[in-house]
């Protein structure tokens, strides 16, 4: 992957975070309150903000290069295999996973365990 497409990758994100999630302090904040006292709570809203913006920009913008990086990128856990899952089945874009219907299952009853 060029570095220029993994630059571009990086700044539509970022700037779909102020433009279209979380895009207000305000909202931040509520978030975080509501959170603040779950397990993983923080956690859990950051990969909520991400995948809400990602979902946006790769929706409005239809040559960003947000999942020619989430291709390149190898994914570790069953969570990022569960959000490249996601995403694939949600943009119908190639995100690098296969059999995304019946892998997004198997991962997400392996994050239960």
């Amino acid at each position: 992957m060029k570095e220029d497409d993994s630059v571009e990758a990086l700044l539509d994100h970022e700037v779909g975070h102020f433009l279209f999630h979380p895009y207000c302090l305000e909202r931040v904040i509520r978030e975080g309150q509501a959170m603040k006292n779950k397990e993983n709570g923080e956690t859990a809203r950051q990969f909520y903000d991400d995948i809400n913006n990602n979902l946006r920009i790769i929706a409005s913008k239809n040559t960003t290069k947000i999942p020619e990086v989430y291709k390149a990128m190898k994914p570790e856990s069953n969570v990022e295999k569960a959000i490249l899952l996601f995403y694939q089945n949600q943009t119908g874009l190639d995100f690098g996973m296969e059999n995304p219907e019946d892998n997004l299952k198997i991962a997400a009853d392996k994050m239960q365990e």
